[in-house]
């Protein structure tokens, strides 16, 4: 896990200083809230809190780079007091669909990425990371010329090894947050 976690810190601290110079709109979020399970996972893990963080670059006038980390941790089901935290590591790209104008405060933008999704069960020898894709949105309410609240509903699918202890060939997890953005 903390292989990937090296790759996005240098990822999103490299990204912004090289295009820095270029841009005007690099921004940085904070979220929190519930991490959701579904299809096959769903007899596997419950749905838990989970946190997040992300950075966004602009690419030319109507793309922006993006690479956010989420948190989350489940309750296994049946499974009493053991917990799986599945930590999802996301790079891609995001189009905005309404930008903000003095008549609305709204921002949407949707995306796509891919990247890994790290399964850490209690008492397991070894943390289980496997590829994933990624599709979602940003929803936002801009406060002012930087600070905006954000709410980021997101699909990450990973592609899992039954042999692992997971029912199917796909383990879907859907974190949804909440938080602020702020742009630089």
């Amino acid at each position: 896990m903390f292989k990937y976690m090296k790759f996005i810190t240098v990822f999103s601290l490299l990204v912004p200083a090289t295009l820095a110079a270029q841009t005007q709109d690099f921004a940085v979020n904070v979220r929190g809230g519930i991490s959701v399970p579904t299809f096959d996972i769903t007899d596997i893990a419950e749905s838990g809190p989970g946190f997040g963080f992300g950075v966004q670059v602009p690419l030319g006038e109507r793309l922006f780079a993006r690479v956010n980390a989420d948190f989350g941790t489940h309750n296994i089901v049946d499974g009493g007091d053991l917990d799986v935290k599945v930590n999802h590591f996301i790079a891609g790209v995001g189009l905005p669909l309404v930008d903000a104008t003095e008549d609305s405060p709204w921002r949407v933008s949707v995306n796509l990425g891919a990247g890994v999704l790290a399964f850490d069960i209690d008492g397991a020898p070894e943390t289980l990371s496997y590829f994933a894709i990624n599709a979602g949105g940003e929803i936002e309410y801009v406060l002012s010329e930087t600070v905006s609240l954000l709410l980021s509903p997101q699909g990450d699918i990973a592609f899992v090894d039954t042999a692992d202890g997971f029912t199917g060939s796909t383990a879907w997890v859907w974190p949804v947050t909440a938080g602020a953005k702020i742009r630089f």
